[in-house]
């Protein structure tokens, strides 16, 4: 795999881990995490996403965009959670597509939200915040790209 896939890659199932369960009611189906891995866009940084390095500041990239140092524990934490995010959003997938109205598809999309919300919360060392934190400074940082791709290919090898 070349560095531009690989990046799109990663940026295509972070930005499927975390895009809101709304954006479902326009689409057809929901792809798996590595049919996701090659389809999905990517998504802006917020800009809140920096840690501090141990000289205090925070570390940047080209273009002024500062990027975050995450833990190999707070990654495998991290892939867990979009995997298991991603399993939840193909559960519903098929639910939107069979929605009769606007007010049917809010109803699946909370339902959805709250079960991500809850599986992120679940997966041990990882809170929410921090999951929304790593999927903005990986669509920004090629080495944190590279490792949550690699982390999210083996746990889905293992699981198989």
């Amino acid at each position: 795999m070349t560095f531009p896939r690989l990046m799109t890659g990663t940026a295509a199932v972070l930005a499927i881990a975390a895009a809101p369960m709304g954006a479902m009611a326009q689409a057809t189906t929901a792809p798996s995490a590595p049919q996701a891995a090659q389809e999905a866009p990517v998504t802006p940084p917020t800009g809140d996403e920096t840690a501090q390095s141990p000289d205090g500041a925070a570390p940047s990239m080209p273009g002024g965009v500062e990027v975050a140092e995450y833990s190999g524990e707070e990654i495998d934490a991290f892939a867990e959670a979009v995997i298991d995010v991603s399993e939840i959003r193909d559960q519903y997938a098929p639910q939107m597509q069979k929605a009769q109205n606007e007010q049917d598809q809010k109803a699946i999309v909370e339902e959805a939200n709250a079960e991500m919300k809850a599986a992120i919360e679940a997966v041990d060392g990882i809170s929410l915040d921090k999951y929304m934190a790593i999927n903005r400074a990986a669509t920004t940082d090629q080495d944190l790209n590279r490792k949550i791709v690699r982390r999210i290919q083996e746990l889905t090898q293992n699981a198989g």
